[in-house]
C-alpha cells in the first residue's frame, strides 16, 4: 500500500512539474530585430556591424532563426541561429558563421545566450573559431 501511494504522489508531482515548465517557458516564435556585431575579444573595437530581421520558429524546446534580409556571409532565408531552451534559459545555442575565408564555407559555432526583458530580448555571444573576435547577435522581439 505504501508503495502505491508513493508512486501515485511521484506521478502527480512529475506531471505538475512538467506542466509548469511547459506553461512558463518562453515562446520565441516570430520576428526579431537583429544586430549582428563582430568585436575584438580584448578590445571593444567593432569590426563589423549588420542589421537584419530574424524569424524564429520554435517547436517544443528547439528553435531555429532564419535571416529575412541576409548579410555578407549568411544570406536571405538561411539559418543564422539554432538552439535549445531549458525552462526560461537557453540550454545550448549555435551561430552560423564563416569558417573558411578562402572557400567561404559556413559552420555552426557554439555560443552562450542570455534571455532578458521577459523573453523579449536575447543576446548570443560566440567566439569565432581560433580568432580573437566575438560574434554577438542581439535580438529584440518585434511587436
Amino acid at each position: 500500500m505504501k508503495t502505491k501511494v508513493i508512486l501515485i504522489v511521484l506521478l502527480f508531482c512529475f506531471g505538475v512539474i512538467s506542466h509548469l515548465n511547459a506553461e512558463s517557458a518562453y515562446d520565441l516564435n516570430g520576428e526579431w530585430e537583429a544586430v549582428i556585431t563582430k568585436t575584438g575579444m580584448f578590445s571593444s573595437m567593432v569590426v563589423a556591424n549588420e542589421k537584419d530581421v530574424i524569424k524564429i520558429s520554435q517547436q517544443g524546446d528547439q528553435f531555429v532563426g532564419v535571416r529575412t534580409i541576409g548579410g555578407k556571409f549568411v544570406g536571405k532565408n538561411e539559418q543564422m541561429i539554432k538552439g535549445k531552451l531549458k525552462y526560461k534559459m537557453v540550454d545550448e545555442v549555435f551561430v552560423r558563421y564563416l569558417s573558411d575565408p578562402v572557400t567561404f564555407d559556413l559552420s555552426w559555432i557554439d555560443g552562450r545566450a542570455t534571455i532578458t526583458e521577459n523573453g523579449h530580448k536575447i543576446e548570443i555571444q560566440a567566439v569565432v573559431g581560433s580568432t580573437t573576435y566575438y560574434e554577438t547577435v542581439t535580438l529584440t522581439k518585434k511587436n
